[in-house]
């Protein structure tokens, strides 16, 4: 689908994308969180 120049977000895909970038930090912090643990092992 062709978008207009003017194309303007609807409320629900800017959520999607809050949404989106929450997941990813919070897949990053759940990916440092184990080091973490290891090395106060």
């Amino acid at each position: 689908m062709h978008k207009s120049k003017h194309y303007v977000k609807q409320p629900s895909e800017k959520r999607r994308e809050q949404l989106a970038a929450m997941v990813v930090l919070e897949i990053e912090r759940l990916q440092t969180f184990p080091t973490l643990v290891i090395n106060q092992l």
